[in-house]
């Protein structure tokens, strides 16, 4: 099944098409226009190469539009859950890092932060400078509990 963002990122391509073909149209008939007018006044039309700005604003919009939906079409990987094998998870890390994960495994992905501060002995600085090099790979998530915080995490753990 196709999911909201990838139908509406068809939808905009169709539309953006749409809009494509109606600027292209109406600028040549525009210009058919403007053209006959010129050749009846003077016999010739100085401005024969001429299209309005009108006409390169909307191709080039169209086309704008066009390749934004085509890349979120095609490159949207937004709310999936990066997939990991726990064994290749803690191949990546060591020392104190690898021991949070460990916990965090045996705990079914989540557990309260103070939980970590007991269960490792380290000091609660300790834990909140480790959790923020987790988090800032992506790794880990926190969430608010209470006087402390629940540590989620964040990896799709596929046995």
């Amino acid at each position: 099944m196709i999911g909201k963002k990838k139908a509406l990122a068809l939808v905009n391509v169709f539309a953006a098409l749409l809009l494509l073909i109606i600027v292209i149209y109406m600028s040549l008939k525009y210009k058919e226009v403007d053209d006959n007018k010129c050749i009846e006044a003077l016999g010739y039309c100085p401005h024969s190469d001429y299209y309005p700005i009108e006409a390169y604003v909307g191709v080039t919009l169209s086309l704008l539009i066009i390749v934004a939906s085509l890349l979120q079409l095609f490159f949207d990987n937004e709310g999936k859950k990066q997939e990991a094998k726990p064994e290749k998870l803690l191949k990546m890390f060591k020392g104190e890092e690898k021991l949070i994960l460990e916990l965090l495994l045996k705990n079914e992905g989540i557990m309260l932060q103070s939980e970590l501060v007991k269960e490792t002995g380290f000091s609660r600085v300790k834990i909140t400078r480790i959790l923020d090099k987790l988090e800032s790979k992506d790794i880990i998530e926190r969430k608010r509990r209470g006087m402390t915080n629940a540590v989620v995490l964040k990896l799709n753990m596929k046995k």
